[in-house]
């Protein structure tokens, strides 16, 4: 796979989906034990971000292989993702997987130190800090990783939920779509499923995502279905909590998408 470039109506979600619980325990947070505690755990498996240039240094990942880790593809092969140092955060369908999966994410500096060590470090201390996107965003990073970690991770958020991605969804998303539906299954999504919901299937609680300029969600809307943006998902997953808010909802758009084609 190439770098990186979710009422009362019948396709509302239910309360008990809507929170999976923050980590109450302090260990949630990064210890501050001294930087050369060794990584405990399998070597990893690393997949690195398009933010960090790190795994084109020869010696670097010489060195990785030397210690039993080694790159991957794609994240669910992953243990852990590797992004750039002094970075901003990206939503990007990495990072948000890595997070639902509650693998390690660190910064290129981990490898960088690492080497120097000898030794793989414990990774903890290397997760990305972006005080100013995580505030933008609503959520903490090493809470979502936390959440991640935990037994049964975040699958509560749609347990029992069908998603839907609608075709323009689908071709927005391109490279990036199958680790989307990813997101959805980690999230405990029962199915995701392309296109709209048929008769038969509207009498189970599911969810829509697609675009605002989408022929499937001007149709929906017809349908008296609502349509929701990839980021209703990418931001539960980030934050815990599904928010149905109109921040992620294109009832308006679509409504005045239909007045012009009256």
């Amino acid at each position: 796979m190439s770098k990186d470039p979710i009422d009362s109506s019948a396709s509302s979600i239910s309360k008990k989906h809507q929170e999976s619980s923050l980590p109450t325990d302090s260990k949630a947070r990064t210890s501050k034990s001294h930087f050369s505690k060794q990584y405990s755990g399998e070597s990893p498996r690393v997949l690195f971000s398009s933010t960090t240039e790190i795994d084109s240094r020869k010696n670097i990942m010489a060195f990785v292989r030397e210690c039993g880790g080694k790159s991957v593809k794609r994240m669910t092969s992953a243990s852990m993702l590797c992004v750039g140092s002094n970075q901003p955060l990206k939503k990007s369908a990495n990072l948000v997987l890595a997070g639902c999966m509650g693998l390690d994410i660190v910064t290129d500096k981990w490898l960088a130190e690492t080497q120097r060590k000898g030794f793989f470090l414990d990774a903890h201390h290397y997760l990305p800090k972006d005080a100013q996107r995580e505030r933008q965003w609503g959520f903490k990073l090493f809470e979502a990783v936390a959440r991640g970690k935990l037994r049964g991770g975040m699958t509560g958020l749609l347990g029992g939920i069908d998603v839907y991605s609608t075709h323009g969804l689908k071709s927005l998303l391109a490279h990036s779509f199958r680790d989307f539906t990813a997101v959805a299954t980690c999230l405990g999504a029962d199915a995701v499923k392309n296109g709209l919901p048929n008769r038969k299937e509207l009498g189970k609680e599911f969810l829509i995502l697609g675009t605002a300029d989408d022929p499937q969600t001007l149709q929906a809307s017809h349908m008296g279905l609502e349509v929701w943006s990839k980021d209703l998902l990418v931001m539960g997953a980030l934050r815990g909590t599904i928010q149905r808010v109109d921040e992620f909802n294109f009832a308006s758009k679509a409504h005045e998408a239909r007045k012009r084609h009256v």
